[in-house]
Order: structure tokens, then C-alpha cells, then sequence
């Protein structure tokens, strides 16, 4: 087997994906030799923000249960979250958020989960994926008008792409949005399984727009714009107490400073954000499993058969 090449002083590649040139046959050396290592800034910031995030939420470790059942977390505890600046993770400093690096916005979501997963898709579909278009599609006035308030938590983020008939196949949506003389839009349609709907005062909505050759747009869109409605809490099996609703869209007039990047590039645009947003899912899972792993070993340890603990069985170890 050859010996990797000597890259250790080769600059990383932050616009490169390792995962997808993996699929073509091509290894990106310079973001996997020597293996990546978090900012010291984010490393020391990290310390003080995991214990914050220990002592407030495990102050309502007996209280995740309720609010699941209840299917809603109340808006004093959404409150809390926003005065933790935990809706600014990943906004630049210059707009009010904390800047934290992929791996560390990871790690925070991380140890969120492993309290309650419902607290992490709050903070992390604003973030992962809500407000990620402006992040990487968004020009300077955009993100002068929303990031501030995106970071402070003043404006909670939703992502509206899915449909009843557009799930996994993102290119099929039918919400349709058509361009008027004076270059605004009008946009008619309904989302489905948005998380953060019922709360979010910004949305990221993919419409068709027929001046493209049918393609697909991305858009800014505030709940508070006349025609834009939210449906019922969806009564899910599990992660309850995380706001999922419906969106619709009635004869919506978007301003045409409102679409993010290119008209007609909105595929582009939601993939972009997807891909982007994996790494907080995966820390999220990480954080869950540690704690169910936690509880496992405890029960094994504590759960006592034929006058001894269960985990001295072969099966169990």
C-alpha cells in the first residue's frame, strides 16, 4: 500500500469537500494529513459553553419529559436558549454570533442531545439549515438586514423545501412563485414537516418559477408577510416538544431583493445548505447515543438476575 504524501504544511482546503471527491476517486490530503484539529479559540470557548449548557439544562432534566408529552417548549425556555446565544453559533462575529467552527458547532449539539434531542433540532434547524442559505448564498445587504437578528435569536429560522409530493426528490416541488413587472414575486404553495414552523419568524422557501425554464428559486420569506400561515403542531412519535407544523404560502409578494443567489438556481442552493448542514445532525446523534449508552451500562449494572448484575452475562457484555 503506498505511503500518504507529506502535506502537513499544505494549506486546508475550507471550499473542498473530502466526502465528495471520495465518490470520485480523488483524496483531498490537505484536510486529512496531518487530521484537522479545532481552533484554539473555539476549543477554549467550547469549555465555558459546555458547562453553561450542563448547568441550565440539566436544571430542567425532570421537565423534557412534560414538554414532550405537552408536544410544545415553552417560550420562556426558547427565551432562555436565545439570552445563551445559542442561536448565534454559527454567525460571524461582525453580525453578533459566536463563529464557532463546524467541528465545534458539532460538539455543542452534542452535548445538547444528550439532554433532550428536541432542544438540539430547535437550535440546530435554525442554524444547520434555517438561516444556512444566507450564510453561503446571502449578499452583504441580506445579511446586514437579517443576521443580526438571526443571532440574537430575535428571528427564529425555518427551511421550507419539503412538500407532500417533493420529499427526498427536492426538484419536484410544486409551490410556485412568478415574477411580477416590477421584479417582486407572488408565491403560492404549501410546505410540509417543517421544523420550527410554528416559531419561526424567518423562513428559506424553494419555489418553481417558471421564467427559469420551470427551475427552482430560493427565498427569503417573514412569517409576518401578509399570506404566509402556519398549520397545527404535528403530533409525531418522538422529538414531540420540537415545533413542526405546515407553511403555506397565499399570494405572498416577495421583494426582489429577497431571493437568495440566482433565480433559477434554487437546487443549487438547497443542496448546498443540506450538504452543510450534516455535521450538526451528526453531532446531535452523537450526543444522544453517548447518553443512551450511559443509561444502558447503568441498567446493566443496577438490574440484578439470579443474584447478580446482568452485565456479568456474556450476552449482555
Amino acid at each position: 500500500m503506498a505511503e500518504p504524501k507529506q502535506v502537513a504544511n499544505s494549506p486546508l482546503k475550507s471550499d473542498v469537500s473530502v466526502a465528495k471527491n471520495l465518490f470520485f476517486g480523488e483524496i483531498v490530503e490537505e484536510n486529512l494529513f496531518p487530521y484537522p484539529q479545532m481552533r484554539e479559540r473555539d476549543r477554549e470557548m467550547l469549555g465555558m459553553m459546555v458547562t453553561s449548557i450542563d448547568d441550565f439544562l440539566s436544571s430542567y432534566k425532570d421537565q423534557f419529559r412534560h414538554w414532550d408529552e405537552q408536544a410544545e417548549q415553552p417560550a420562556e425556555f426558547i427565551h432562555q436558549l436565545r439570552d445563551m446565544g445559542l442561536f448565534g453559533l454559527i454567525i460571524p462575529e461582525a453580525h453578533g454570533g459566536l463563529e464557532l467552527s463546524n467541528a465545534a458547532y458539532a460538539r455543542v449539539l452534542s452535548q445538547t442531545s444528550r439532554y433532550d434531542s428536541s432542544v438540539s433540532l430547535t437550535i440546530g434547524a435554525h442554524s444547520s439549515i434555517g438561516m444556512k442559505g444566507l450564510l453561503l448564498f446571502g449578499n452583504d445587504e441580506q445579511k446586514a438586514r437579517y443576521l443580526p437578528k438571526l443571532a440574537s435569536g430575535e428571528m427564529i429560522a425555518a427551511f421550507c423545501l419539503t412538500e407532500a409530493g417533493a420529499g427526498s426528490d427536492a426538484a419536484s416541488v410544486r409551490t410556485k412563485a412568478t415574477r411580477e413587472p416590477d421584479g417582486s414575486w407572488i408565491l403560492n404553495g404549501e410546505k410540509i414537516w417543517i421544523t420550527n414552523g410554528g416559531i419561526a419568524q424567518f423562513y428559506t422557501v424553494f419555489a418553481r418559477t417558471d421564467d427559469t425554464d420551470g427551475k427552482m428559486t430560493a427565498f427569503i420569506v417573514e412569517a409576518n408577510w401578509p399570506g404566509v400561515s402556519h398549520g397545527p403542531h404535528e403530533q409525531k412519535m418522538g422529538i414531540r416538544s420540537s415545533s413542526t407544523t405546515t407553511v403555506a404560502f397565499s399570494d405572498v409578494r416577495v421583494p426582489a431583493d429577497c431571493v437568495l443567489g440566482e433565480p433559477g438556481k434554487g437546487f443549487k442552493v438547497a443542496m448546498a445548505i443540506l450538504n452543510n448542514g450534516r455535521t450538526g445532525l451528526g453531532g446531535g446523534a452523537v450526543g444522544g447515543m453517548k447518553s443512551l449508552i450511559a443509561l444502558s451500562t447503568q441498567q446493566a449494572k443496577d438490574r440484578k438476575q439470579f443474584g447478580r448484575s446482568i452485565a456479568e452475562f456474556g450476552l449482555i457484555r
